[in-house]
């Protein structure tokens, strides 16, 4: 998928008739109209070169920002829809089994009558495979699971090059496995942080009734939630810090991390996770994982059992029925500001983007 980004982005910068997709105005390379010319640009180069567009420039509701990178993005979605459109319409007849995966992953996406009769029916493996967690062991292999599925839980993993030998590949763990963006909402005081936990914590609770909990249930779950992503929080590095590559560099072998994080089935993690015979992990936030650790050795089970849920439930929100829909909204609002959703077609372009690039 990632590819066809590229050609994409190609034909936006080349083809003025495709570019122009969203827009009745041409693309220029200079912009006049960007300009603010009241202001010399030996005195402030900035205001001169993007007062004009500052002027002018509202953020589209779907957006909690908005720039040129953005309308290059959106010209760049509409023609990747329009590939996306004609491989689905292919999907049941090609022999291409690009075509086909991409189609009919798209097409199954943008299928919102399917999606509104089925509810959280498309949950329900995942969920089975929660609730079925009776040990550690069977809960460090959910969560290799679940990571190797895109949902995030207990810690983030992600492959990216080694901080000490860029032509290695290495797979790193690192913080922020909780619905708020950041540490700070969970531990500052701020006025409009404290309002947000508020309805973030509201939020939870409806997510909970969404899947069949009842309320004395969905409140129990949404406070084991609560629990857990605030040890996380606290056990996370400021923002500032947690970007500082040159800091982040804590390769670990198989054996360190067994003595690191000894509650950890790495093992089973990294079956989960579909990296069986995984020698290294680079721990770029130690004290998370060791607040990690500490979990999995002192959290009940059920108490994970109920983060694990709300996780799936989070990530996949945006694409199930309205109600969840409505909920996804709510959360976006908390935590961006972001008043309206994608429309469908752009999050299933987003999705597949993510599950198949």
């Amino acid at each position: 998928m990632r590819h066809l980004r590229m050609v994409a982005l190609l034909q936006v910068l080349t083809l003025p008739g495709l570019a122009h997709a969203q827009s009745d105005r041409p693309v220029l390379a200079v912009d006049s109209t960007h300009l603010d010319t009241t202001c010399a640009p030996c005195r402030d180069f900035y205001q001169f070169a993007n007062g004009g567009w500052e002027d002018r420039a509202t953020i589209p509701a779907q957006y909690s920002y908005f720039g040129t990178p953005r309308e290059v993005e959106d010209r760049n979605e509409v023609l990747l829809r329009k590939i996306l459109v004609d491989a689905a319409r292919h999907a049941t007849r090609t022999d291409d089994a690009t075509t086909r995966l991409v189609g009919t992953f798209y097409g199954s996406c943008m299928d919102s009558a399917l999606a509104a009769r089925q509810g959280a029916a498309p949950l329900q493996p995942l969920l089975g495979q929660i609730a079925a967690i009776r040990s550690r062991g069977d809960l460090a292999e959910v969560i290799g699971e679940l990571a190797r599925e895109g949902i995030d839980a207990g810690m983030p993993f992600f492959p990216f090059a080694d901080l000490a030998h860029s032509d290695t590949l290495r797979l790193n763990s690192w913080q922020g496995s909780y619905g708020l963006p950041d540490r700070d909402f969970y531990l500052r005081s701020d006025s409009a942080l404290t309002v947000a936990r508020t309805n973030y914590r509201a939020h939870l609770l409806r997510m909970f009734r969404l899947l069949g909990d009842t309320p004395a249930r969905a409140r129990q779950n949404r406070d084991r939630v609560w629990s857990i992503e605030l040890a996380l929080a606290r056990g996370a590095v400021p923002s500032e810090e947690a970007n500082k590559f040159p800091k982040l560099h804590h390769p670990a072998t198989r054996a360190a991390l067994d003595s690191l994080a000894r509650h950890v089935e790495w093992t089973r993690l990294f079956t989960g996770l579909g990296v069986p015979g995984l020698k290294q992990l680079n721990v770029m936030i130690p004290s998370e994982l060791t607040t990690f650790d500490s979990l999995v050795g002192a959290s009940p089970l059920e108490e994970w059992q109920a983060y694990l849920r709300w996780r799936a439930a989070h990530f996949a929100g945006r694409y199930l029925d309205a109600r969840f829909e409505r909920e996804q909204l709510a959360y976006d609002r908390i935590v961006s500001g972001q008043s309206q959703l994608k429309p469908r077609w752009q999050r299933c372009l987003n999705a597949t983007d993510e599950q198949i690039g």
